[in-house]
């Protein structure tokens, strides 16, 4: 960019943490900061966890909401559905929570229609603000309430600015890094969400030999609230 943000940060997170063990290890030895956001019901919850906390990265919860779809649309084991009360979901949001020790912070799995809910979002946040953590909303529908409903509440909030691997190869990730990398340069800022491919890890690996040291790559939570 012609003109650069002051101090221009980039957050990377891996959503689809908590079963390929050996990934999440090469992911945590990265010499960036990469957040986890692993699966509350996978296999190697606690585990995923542990090395998150371990390595002093910052953690999250990767809670499966209702996408538009559904149940045709499968976002995995107990998702959060807008037909559910406040209390069942906020029951689920404390269980997922517990599940992942240390997680400092939560985002969505799918989601689209539950998190468009203002109610049943708000929900969500209520449990969120009580343990003072922070929001992470994938952004997987333009009409997200996440932003409003945090703002009321007066949980922080972040948001997703580019996904890595929608297209699941290594070079479209390695174009992707280099996006988010112009958008904190011309922001001051970029959220950057990928998954555990053997395609997003080569991509990374790659990118920090020959990255823009002009933005820092931080811990999601370091960054201030939108």
């Amino acid at each position: 960019p012609a003109q650069v943000a002051a101090h221009p940060r980039m957050a990377i997170v891996i959503d689809d943490l908590g079963e390929d063990m050996a990934l999440a290890q090469a992911l945590a030895e990265l010499p960036v900061p990469v957040a986890f956001s692993v699966w509350p019901d996978s296999s190697h919850a606690r585990e995923a966890a542990r090395l998150a906390r371990e390595k002093g990265l910052d953690l999250l919860v990767h809670q499966p909401m209702e996408p538009r779809g559904y149940p045709k649309v499968n976002p995995g084991r107990n998702p959060l559905v807008t037909s559910m009360s406040r209390e069942r979901i906020q029951s689920m949001v404390a269980s997922s929570l517990d599940k992942v020790p240390g997680a400092k912070g939560l985002n969505n799995h799918m989601g689209s229609r539950f998190t468009e809910d203002g109610t049943a979002l708000r929900a969500v946040l209520e449990v969120l603000k009580a343990r003072d953590m922070f929001f992470l909303d994938s952004m997987t529908t333009g009409r997200s309430a996440g932003k409003r409903e945090a703002a009321r509440l007066g949980v922080a909030f972040h948001s997703r600015d580019v996904f890595l691997d929608d297209v699941v190869r290594t070079d479209a990730a390695a174009r992707q890094l280099v996006l988010a990398e112009r958008l904190a340069l011309t922001t001051g800022r970029a959220v950057v969400i990928g998954h555990p491919h053997p395609e997003t890890l080569a991509a990374l690996r790659a990118w920090v030999k020959t990255r823009d040291t002009r933005v820092a790559v931080v811990a999601v939570g370091s960054l201030p609230p939108e």
